[in-house]
């Protein structure tokens, strides 16, 4: 094991800006609200998963409200992150194949034009927990396939895939268990890593990741304590975290600078949400985890 002493003497190396990104608002979030004025506050677990399970889509758009989201998110000044250069860095944008992610990854483009190197690629693997699935008329779970590449293509042209996707992005015959969840979750966190050394040595600052609140949450906690499962981190539709990421030696390191800013809602302030600790279901789905 190297000492403190050449750990510290050693170049700090490979820094690259990781940027998450949780989509806007999807008819899906709106269901709570829905669910609620509905059925009453009060409303037991029992009834309100039943509920959500007969209402909810298996891969929803955007409601109104994440739509308007969606017209700040696009002209967004990015460079709010680095004041001391005033500018974004050199970016490659990468967004989950679900359509409220697409929506979002969309307008995103449009406020990083400038800085980014290549189109917004899609990855089959950064969707949200659980996967694609209905639930049938017992409640039983049952795994879709999700869009094909070519129906992706066909509703966002600019857009690139990182792998094909002919029978769509989701190939299980269930809903996604927390123990697929968890382990996919460390295999992203391993190809951010592996980003970070492509992007080092080809000279780009900034990896932006469009994706969703529970494998944000997760990606974070690995990349902040090695499990996926030790830390929540909620996020506001459309909120961001900024994470450096360094290499020290052997070593790989990271540095929180922010976590779900929403700079770019506040001056229309009734637009933020979908953070709320028990109204938003983060913490009843965060202890359902097995």
């Amino acid at each position: 094991m190297p000492s403190a002493n050449a750990i510290s003497a050693s170049p700090v190396d490979g820094h690259v800006d990781l940027i998450l990104v949780r989509h806007a608002e999807s008819t899906n979030n709106m269901l709570y609200d829905v669910i609620r004025t509905q059925h009453g506050a009060q409303v037991s677990e029992t009834a309100f998963m039943h509920e959500e399970a007969r209402a909810r889509h298996p891969d929803p758009g955007l409601s109104e409200r994440g739509l308007r989201q969606l017209e700040h998110l696009q002209s967004y000044q990015w460079h709010d992150y680095f004041l001391k250069t005033g500018a974004f860095p050199k970016c490659k944008v990468f967004s989950s194949p679900m359509r409220r992610c697409l929506q979002t990854a969309q307008a995103i483009g449009i406020s990083l034009q400038s800085c980014m190197d290549g189109p917004i690629t899609v990855h089959p693997s950064l969707f949200e927990e659980g996967g694609c699935y209905h639930r049938q008329a017992d409640g039983t779970p049952v795994g879709l396939p999700g869009s094909t590449w070519c129906d992706i293509s066909a509703q966002f042209p600019d857009f690139d895939c990182l792998q094909a996707t002919p029978r769509g992005w989701y190939d299980r015959p269930h809903m996604e268990t927390s123990a697929e969840f968890d382990a996919r979750a460390h295999e992203m966190v391993g190809w951010i890593w592996s980003m970070q050394q492509d992007l080092k040595r080809s000279g780009h600052g900034a990896l932006v990741l469009v994706t969703h609140g529970n494998i944000m949450s997760a990606i974070m906690s690995i990349l902040f304590s090695g499990t996926p499962s030790k830390a929540l981190y909620k996020h506001s539709n459309t909120g961001h975290s900024h994470i450096e990421l360094f290499s020290l030696g052997n070593r790989n390191m990271v540095v929180c600078q922010s976590i779900n800013k929403v700079t770019h809602l506040l001056n229309d302030r009734q637009l933020i949400g979908g953070d709320h600790t028990v109204d938003d279901r983060w913490i009843q789905q965060f202890a359902a985890r097995d």
